[in-house]
């Protein structure tokens, strides 16, 4: 009886760790979708951070420009800030 707790709890944990599965190459695809710029400005929020998790160190340039542009458009200095920290 404990071995098919282990063995329930194994797939559950399993599930769960699949689950939260965010390919990069997906959320950049996605990102041409949106036309909002505020709705743009977090979706690439979301795609640059899915990027720092897959691999901390590339993080590509021209997204944070483009974040810059739509801050700069919306006149918000608080996407300006955001925009500098990335």
């Amino acid at each position: 009886m404990k071995k098919l707790i282990q063995v329930v709890c194994f797939f559950i944990s399993m599930q769960t760790v699949f689950a939260q599965n965010n390919n990069p190459d997906n959320a950049k695809a996605a990102l041409s979708s949106y036309t909002n710029p505020m709705e743009r400005f977090s979706e690439t929020i979301k795609y640059l951070e899915t990027i720092d998790a897959y691999s901390s160190n590339n993080i590509d340039s021209a997204m944070c420009i483009d974040l810059l542009k739509i801050a700069q458009q919306l006149k918000n200095d608080s996407l300006l800030a955001i925009s500098y920290d990335w």
